[in-house]
């Protein structure tokens, strides 16, 4: 299993006008969102900037041509809260910087994307603490702390402006060192800019996972059921006790097992939202007096309970995957296995020059079709054959040109005879017919059919020479007195004797006259 975004996902998506739009819509309605219900005071600080991730994927999947709705979005954004009109220069001086910084930091993940998942993409558990650490939080590292100086330096995030600000809220801030001031916010903003990349993408994952294999009706109802208790288990926990939390580790289980990282993906960044909200609110057991401090523990909580359920969730898929895998290998296998040892059986059973049966599984089969035949006194009956003068032909023409006369001598036979007979190649140019439900008198006239098509052969050798083919046949029926199909087969041979000894190319029978064997030639 692979949850990943790979070569054939980036840039798979076309390229007009419209999709620009699209990216500038969600990026600024992502933004005013996330003001709007999940930011703290001071200066509107979010626990999660979802437009990063926007960003990120944007550029992931349409290319660098996306930095420019990106960055019209975070002029869009900013202009309300950074604009001042009696430092008009100054304020568009800032919000074009920190709209090219936040233009930078997608393009930099991208670019360390490159470097760590293009070829393989995210697909293990160990891959997504990776993609946290060396991605999403490497770029928005690289990149925050600028944005933070730059607001510093040029006023808009004092000591005095987040002092004023909280009174408002009728919150009390402690003295702050310049260095504290820019570490705090440094670290805010940073991790909210991660949490934003880092469940943007595994909300895309889940989807794209989804798209390729499709929930079942099981699954669609068990992931509801459980992503539902989840967010009354959330409710509670924010706004009655926070007891009901502990609760949130085994229904995440249950979502895991049953609908994999598809599906505890969009359940992470539901609850995510819902208590990022809710201690914005001052709800759940997050809220601290310390506004920084209640980011960083609602910050930690999305965190390890994102890395815990994506690790596991792609852990046990890439186990479900190794298995189904192994399971299909198995069934491979022992399908290949099956079909050599069916080609080793019909090898071990069959003439490999005429495709006839051999001997033993002529035998076998012959035995049981006595074995009936005794048990509903049905007739049963048996030709031996053997080709005249056929070790003269092979001496004379070579063994290549004797092999086709023996599968020139097979066909035709086998046009002569019925399906239910059974045509077997007991050793050289010696053969039998096993004849079911067929009397001797039947059985002569099958042999002197056979005999009178043989005759007709007509071989060319390399030398243009014509070859024709003769046989002696042996005729006998079975008796209440035979214990096995040796013993018919030998009468058939003492009757294929008589047939030599008369002349050849002649069909004798086996007959028994009180008790004094007596074969007749044909």
């Amino acid at each position: 299993m692979e949850c990943k975004l790979s070569k054939e996902q980036e840039g798979s998506i076309s390229k007009p006008s419209l999709w620009y739009l699209a990216v500038y819509a969600i990026y600024v309605a992502t933004g005013f969102l996330g003001i709007a219900f999940v930011s703290f005071p001071p200066g509107h600080l979010t626990a999660v900037w979802l437009p990063s991730g926007i960003a990120f994927l944007a550029i992931l999947l349409l290319g660098p041509v996306a930095a420019l709705p990106i960055f019209l979005g975070s002029l869009t954004i900013k202009l309300p809260y950074l604009y001042d009109d009696d430092k008009a220069f100054l304020s568009l001086l800032v919000l074009t910087l920190v709209a090219i910084i936040e233009t930078v930091q997608p393009w930099l993940a991208h670019k360390l994307w490159n470097k760590h998942f293009q070829q393989r993409g995210i697909s293990s558990g160990a891959d997504v603490l990776t993609f946290f650490s060396r991605i999403a939080f490497a770029s928005c590292a690289v990149t925050v702390w600028f944005i933070v100086v730059l607001f510093m330096v040029t006023g808009y995030l004092s000591q005095e402006m987040i002092q004023q600000e909280l009174i408002q809220q009728e919150q009390v801030l402690q003295e702050m060192s310049l260095f504290q001031l820019w570490f705090e916010n440094t670290v805010v903003i940073t991790m909210a800019h991660t949490l934003g990349i880092f469940l943007v993408v595994a909300l895309y994952q889940s989807y794209w996972l989804v798209k390729q294999d499709p929930w079942s009706a099981k699954e669609y109802k068990i992931g509801l059921t459980a992503i539902t208790t989840l967010l009354v288990v959330c409710a509670i926990s924010f706004s009655v006790t926070d007891l009901t939390l502990y609760l949130l580790l085994p229904i995440f289980l249950i979502l895991i097992i049953h609908t994999g990282y598809a599906g505890s993906s969009v359940a992470l960044t539901l609850v995510s939202i819902w208590a990022i909200v809710a201690t914005a609110n001052g709800q759940g057991p997050f809220v601290s007096d310390d506004t920084y401090i209640s980011m960083i523990h609602i910050m930690m909580f999305v965190l390890c309970l994102g890395l815990t359920m994506q690790f596991s969730a792609l852990t046990l898929d890439n186990l479900n995957a190794n298995k189904r895998e192994m399971v299909n290998t198995i069934e491979k296998r022992t399908e290949e296995l099956e079909k050599k040892n069916r080609q080793l059986l019909e090898l071990a059973s069959t003439d490999h020059l005429t495709g006839l049966c051999n001997r033993r599984s002529f035998e076998k089969i012959a035995n049981k079709e006595l074995e009936r035949a005794q048990r509903y006194q049905t007739p049963l009956s048996i030709l031996a054959l053997d080709l005249d003068y056929f070790k003269q032909i092979n001496d004379t023409h070579g063994h290549p040109f004797g092999d086709e006369v023996l599968k020139a001598f097979t066909n035709v036979c086998l046009d002569c005879l019925r399906k239910t007979d059974l045509m077997a190649r007991l050793g050289g140019e010696e053969f039998a017919v096993l004849l079911p439900e067929t009397t001797e008198y039947l059985a002569t006239n099958v042999g002197e059919k056979l005999r009178i098509a043989i005759s007709e052969i007509n071989l060319t050798t390399e030398t243009g020479e014509v070859v024709t083919v003769t046989c002696s046949i042996g005729v006998t029926t079975a008796t209440m007195q035979d214990d096995n199909i040796a013993m018919m087969l030998h009468r058939a041979d003492e009757a294929l004797y008589d047939a030599k000894k008369f002349g050849r190319n002649k069909v004798c029978t086996y007959k028994r006259l009180n008790d004094s064997n007596v074969k007749l030639p044909l």
